[in-house]
């Protein structure tokens, strides 16, 4: 992980991490303050459950096909796709084939 002032450049089928045979992996690939940068890859059929997010998150698929579900709406999306959500959306994906994304997460709202 880096923690740079450098830009951080991801284009369509060059993912921030690998895309595993099997299950999800993923790893933080650039932290400022209090905004991170994740990268994904997803096996084909691997899904992450409903779940929410503290913090406001922005997914962008940059391999593959996903499907992401939330707040009630389901779309697939592919290279260059984007899915912007609010602090505590409810949300979940699925990778309809072999998939790659990167997940921004700016601040937590202050309370």
């Amino acid at each position: 992980m880096s923690t740079d002032a450098a830009p951080l450049f991801v284009t369509p089928g060059e993912p921030p991490v690998p895309v595993p045979d099997n299950g999800i992996h993923s790893a933080t690939v650039r932290k400022w303050g209090t905004v991170s940068v994740v990268g994904f890859g997803m096996a084909e059929g691997e899904e992450m459950s409903e779940h929410t997010s503290s913090r406001p998150a922005v997914i962008v698929v940059t391999d593959g096909s996903i499907e992401v579900s939330a707040a009630g709406r389901t779309e697939v999306l592919g290279p260059g796709g984007v899915c912007a959500m609010a602090p505590g959306t409810v949300h979940a994906l699925r990778a309809v084939r072999p998939s790659s994304m990167t997940l921004v997460l700016g601040p937590a709202p202050a309370a």
